[in-house]
């Protein structure tokens, strides 16, 4: 007779599932307050220097500031992302 397979969290971790699912609220809290700064330091660039960041001819300046606000914050996510996953991989 063979053993079931284990729970979802069961055996990545050596205490169980309660290290794993605490691993993974850090980790959710961690990205959620990384957007939270991204967002806050793109606003206040784009409030001082919106003449830098959005500077191309027949574009409306203020809807690719807004598109910047709001996307923003996901692409810095995204790029910490990438680089700890590829800094992992090395």
């Amino acid at each position: 007779m063979t053993k079931p397979p284990p729970l979802i969290f069961e055996s990545s971790h050596d205490g169980g599932s309660l290290p794993a699912l605490q691993m993974l609220v850090s980790d959710i809290f961690f990205w959620e307050i990384l957007f939270q700064i991204s967002q806050f330091a793109i606003k206040v660039a784009s409030t001082k220097y919106s003449k830098v960041i959005v500077n191309a001819k027949n574009v409306n300046s203020d809807e690719a500031m807004a598109t910047l606000c709001e996307q923003g914050p996901s692409y810095v996510v995204s790029f910490v992302h990438s680089m700890y996953v590829t800094a992992r991989g090395m």
